[in-house]
């Protein structure tokens, strides 16, 4: 667990801009991932862009694969809503 925090209280951070660098990157890596990339090519993609894209950006992205986690979110395929499943 490298954010040593559950999701929400990872989602509070986020939002309320009181993050660490690392809740964001891990945020964006675990939703690549779930998104369906697999991990070495989502660990890959998250080091060679950490260090050029600002911190508000990052931010933007944690915050909907957070809201997508935690509230579900609509298919682009039917507009269905899709929520993550136990």
């Amino acid at each position: 667990m490298k954010c040593q925090s559950g999701i929400g209280q990872i989602y509070t951070r986020v939002i309320s801009g009181q993050f660490y660098s690392q809740d964001l990157l891990e945020t964006v890596r675990h939703g690549l991932i779930g998104g369906g990339m697999a991990p070495k090519p989502a660990h890959d993609l998250i080091e060679s862009y950490s260090d050029v894209v600002p911190l508000e950006d990052w931010q933007d992205i944690a915050t909907a694969v957070l809201a997508a986690a935690t509230h579900g979110y609509k298919s682009d395929e039917g507009g269905e809503e899709t929520r993550k499943k136990p």
